[in-house]
């Protein structure tokens, strides 16, 4: 049977041994890096798609390169993403569809976040600080497309109407 000053000892030792690992391992807090500019998003994600179109045509065998190299010889060889780039609208234009398009986004995710707020789930505020975070990322990227080159708004309009690739 355990009497009670046994028991008191008992706390007592593990109360000082939590202590001294509490003072042992020191927590460290790091923030993850920022998203520096639209420009550094814009070159990160042309060397992926660089190296995926890579990889594509080195996986062609030498059977599937001649049949390739045949059909296109058949048609005309110009693919509809070529014809799409060829047709693009004016800057001002793909600016105007770019911000439209990523300001009813940033609506779609204040609705969900608004959505997310009224729910009781476990872990719903980690979902609603990542839809919130997103939004600053969109929002952001919609005060650089106002100044951005005709260059960068002609690849993000590529990348996004054309490719239908996710911006943020």
């Amino acid at each position: 049977m355990v009497t009670p000053s046994q028991h008191k000892e008992g706390r007592g030792e593990t109360a000082e041994s939590k202590g001294e690992t509490s003072a042992l391992a020191p927590l460290v807090v790091r923030q993850p890096p920022k998203l520096e500019s639209l420009l550094m998003m814009l070159s990160d994600l042309e060397k992926i798609s660089e190296v995926v179109r890579e990889e594509g045509s080195q996986d062609l065998g030498a059977g599937a390169g001649a049949f390739a190299g045949a059909r296109s010889a058949q048609g005309s060889g110009v693919s509809f993403r070529d014809l799409a780039i060829k047709a693009l609208p004016s800057t001002e234009v793909m600016r105007q569809r770019l911000t439209h398009h990523l300001q009813k986004e940033v609506r779609e995710l204040e609705r969900r976040a608004g959505k997310l707020a009224r729910s009781a789930r476990k872990g719903s505020a980690y979902l609603l600080n990542e839809l919130y975070a997103k939004i600053r990322r969109i929002q952001s990227l919609i005060a650089e497309l106002i100044e951005a080159t005709a260059e960068v708004v002609k690849r993000l309009y590529i990348r996004l109407f054309i490719d239908h690739q996710q911006l943020v």
